[in-house]
């Protein structure tokens, strides 16, 4: 469970408030060769945590932090439609 992972998948997703997604993440390769239920990082140990606690209170706050962070503190970037209603091209790698 990383609580966000730096993929692709954040270029092609819609996002419509001017604000670009953030996400970050630190490890992910040790449970591809291992696999097992991990959390990967501070915030999301904790949050398995404080789900397990109170997991209404949990997803109450933390709808509450996601929606400060992209109103807030997100670097501003134009509205996109990202992939939602067609794929984006291929890149040549």
């Amino acid at each position: 469970m990383p609580f966000a992972a730096d993929t692709p998948w954040f270029d092609h997703a819609a996002h419509y408030n001017g604000r670009a997604p953030r996400m970050v993440i630190d490890a992910i390769v040790g449970a591809i060769a291992h696999p097992r239920k991990i959390s990967v990082g501070f915030k999301a140990k904790l949050a398995v945590a404080s789900h397990r606690l109170l997991p209404g209170s949990s997803q109450h706050l933390a709808g509450s932090v996601m929606h400060r962070v992209q109103e807030e503190i997100a670097q501003p970037a134009p509205g996109s439609a990202g992939a939602l209603y067609a794929p984006f091209p291929r890149t040549p790698q």
